[in-house]
């Protein structure tokens, strides 16, 4: 019997729009920097960006307007569009809210 799955998001068509907020996102071997969309019906910035991260059945967080960084900041590519595995991410900050 076929596994059902849910689709991933491939496209920026596929981000659910709401307020950008510029956040940087590390990993253990890069840092992103772009925008969050943080849907209207989540309150609080900082609440909506930590319920952004914790929804259930949502594994991927989508950035716009995204730059990636090495560690060491060396700048290694610049993109309208990513999308991070959220067990990936291990610290983010919000730059502007």
């Amino acid at each position: 019997m076929a596994r059902k799955t849910k689709p991933v998001m491939t496209a920026l068509e596929d981000v659910e729009m709401g307020e950008k907020t510029k956040i940087e996102v590390w990993t253990d071997r890069v840092l992103l920097v772009g925008d969050a969309h943080i849907p209207h019906s989540i309150r609080g910035v900082k609440d909506r960006l930590s319920d952004l991260l914790n929804q259930p059945g949502k594994p991927f967080l989508a950035m716009t307007d995204v730059t990636l960084f090495s560690l060491s900041k060396r700048q290694l590519w610049r993109g309208d569009f990513l999308v991070v595995n959220k067990s990936a991410i291990v610290l983010v900050k919000i730059l502007k809210e």
